[in-house]
């Protein structure tokens, strides 16, 4: 009897095991079939959005790119002869070419110097042994401010981004000339330091919160040195015809409309958050995984990016120049160089993103509709307001200058990742490079060599030697010379390119400035040249600007040799566009 009892039992567990798998298994049939219920649900926007896209298109008038400053640059700067340390004949440090990362002017001959990584940028240098002179007298006579004339202001410049004051360049008729006050300091050597560490960078980690066991894909690409992994649902991977039209793209909206690419918005903004990637960098990565997705479909690819853009909350449509499918995105700050067209209906400039020419310039007329997807609101903004995160290939730049006798030694890493993101960065407003938040690895080390060298000086004499650091440490060439079209560079770029020209400079300069000196500084935009201009606690004779009803001080890095307080002679009228705030923490 017990035995029938236990074989009894054992044959009812079996069948309630057989009977829960089964439920379980009509449980995820259910859960499936009500998943794809969801999914190929359209709410209400998405089905008046994509009737809206079958209706006619219109051809707009396309304008080519607008420069930023017709004036040509200064193609060779003018040189302060009466320098102490006869710097006019010094040569920036020659590096090897191989090494320089991005593309530049190929087509011009040149000697010029171009970066590498140094084996032991930290050996001891010999050559860098210089005593400091003993140098107690002031600069002479010679080397004084002439007196300022009277100067007008030039009308602004429509392109450029202008200040909520229209300050005015005054008279220096009132101000003794004297030489700015510089601190005799002890005879010493600066070396280069034995170590120059910057924060250690660790791996991306995502922590993602979206179930990736339900997507049966997984895509894996690299983005400026860091990998990426992205899961989705094949059901993802729609398509659009290769001549395609205004009723195969609202297609394309109505089918990716009912699949879950929630789940990818998540992923995305997870990395977005992760690397610290600003607009611009959150379009690059969207268009990186379509690549994956869609490969040489670039019908397809370009269709994804504008949905994506569009379910991300970013104002963005698609249309077509000579058939060739395009986007176009309106953008918080002026983007230079890059063609566009004017909204009908919002007033709106929408720049033409064409991500498989970025730098180049596009003819034909566009063909697109005029209006946006409800839930986009923003527009892109080109500012950074956070370091860009990017796993790092460090490289060093080593400087070598001379200020009042003494050679200094200057090395700063930088991440040739970062300078791969920056390559081919719309031109915009000059605030941008101006306020953007520079790499910490490149922050701390160029920082920690400079420190010392204005510890104990005042602040004049401060800025005197920050200012020859960049006149005399980096070559000068115009961006046309360099790379044959118009490229502001950010600093990590300074470090990695061969040279750079009179805005880079500037940039250069105030960040120092801010940093290092703690002072109030701004951008003085001339008719072909940008310069610095620096608020000072002490009163220092010199050309000045007014800006905001304080005086600051003319600080030009491209003025070779020149001090603090001395513009360019023909820039002496001080007849400036612009001035560019710089926020100052």
């Amino acid at each position: 009897m017990k035995k029938y009892i236990f074989a009894l039992t054992i044959i009812l567990s079996i069948i309630k095991v057989d009977t829960l798998k089964a439920q379980d298994e009509e449980y995820q049939k259910w859960l499936k079939e009500e998943q794809q219920k969801i999914n190929t649900f359209m709410t209400e926007e998405d089905k008046k959005f994509k009737d809206f896209l079958e209706q006619e298109w219109k051809a707009f008038k396309m304008f080519q790119g607008v420069k930023f400053d017709d004036k040509p640059k200064v193609v060779k700067p003018p040189v302060f002869a009466d320098d102490f340390d006869k710097n006019k004949d010094e040569k920036p440090i020659k590096e090897d070419k191989k090494d320089k990362i991005g593309k530049t002017n190929e087509k011009k001959e040149s000697t010029k110097p171009v970066l590498k990584e140094n084996s032991n940028p930290f050996k001891e240098d010999k050559d860098a042994k210089i005593k400091e002179s003993d140098i107690s007298k002031k600069i002479d006579e010679s080397k004084q401010v002439p007196e300022q004339k009277d100067i007008t202001l030039n009308e602004p410049k429509t392109e450029v981004s202008k200040t909520t004051e229209n300050p005015k360049i005054q008279d220096e008729t009132k101000i003794k000339e004297k030489e700015p006050e510089i601190t005799t300091i002890p005879e010493k050597i600066i070396e280069p330091k034995k170590t120059v560490e910057g924060p250690k960078i660790t791996p991306i980690v995502v922590e993602t919160k979206v179930d990736v066991n339900k997507n049966d894909q997984n895509a894996t690409f690299e983005y400026y040195g860091t990998e990426v992994k992205i899961a989705y649902s094949k059901e993802l991977k729609v398509t659009v015809a290769k001549n395609a039209d205004n009723k195969s793209i609202s297609k394309y909206w109505e089918e990716m409309s009912k699949k879950g690419y929630k789940d990818l918005i998540t992923q995305f903004t997870e990395y977005k958050t992760a690397i610290s990637l600003n607009d611009w960098g959150y379009a690059i990565l969207l268009n990186s995984f379509a690549k994956q997705l869609y490969g040489n479909d670039r019908n397809s690819r370009y269709c994804f990016i504008w949905y994506m853009l569009n379910k991300s909350g970013y104002k963005c449509r698609i249309g077509f120049i000579d058939r060739n499918i395009v986007l176009f995105v309106p953008a918080k700050t002026k983007i230079f160089g890059i063609p566009y067209f004017t909204s009908s209906d919002t007033k709106e400039r929408l720049y033409v993103i064409d991500f498989d020419n970025l730098s180049g310039s596009l003819e034909g007329s566009i063909y697109t509709y005029d209006g946006d997807y409800p839930d986009a609101k923003k527009m892109i903004d080109m500012n950074i307001e956070s370091p860009l995160k990017v796993n790092p290939i460090e490289k060093t730049r080593t400087v070598k200058f001379k200020y009042k006798g003494s050679e200094y030694v200057i090395d700063a890493k930088y991440n040739t990742n970062v300078v791969k993101f920056y390559e081919y960065y719309p031109y915009t407003d000059l605030s941008v490079y101006f306020n953007y938040k520079i790499s910490d690895d490149t922050k701390q080390t160029l920082l920690n060599s400079l420190r010392p060298l204005v510890e104990g000086r005042t602040p004049p004499d401060a800025a005197n030697i920050l200012l020859r650091f960049v006149q005399i440490g980096f070559e000068y060439q115009t961006d046309d010379q360099q790379f044959g079209r118009e490229k502001p560079l950010f600093i990590e770029e300074i470090m990695n390119y061969p040279a750079c020209d009179c805005e880079d400079r500037s940039i250069l300069f105030s960040f120092l400035v801010k940093e290092l000196l703690n002072l109030p500084v701004i951008g003085v935009d001339y008719p072909g040249h940008v310069a610095t201009a620096v608020k000072f606690d002490v009163d220092v004779p010199g050309d000045f600007v007014t800006y905001k009803n304080q005086k600051y001080l003319i600080c030009d890095p491209t003025y070779i040799n020149a001090y603090i307080g001395m513009a360019m002679p023909q820039f002496k009228d001080g007849k400036y566009e612009n001035l560019i705030e710089i926020k100052h923490q």
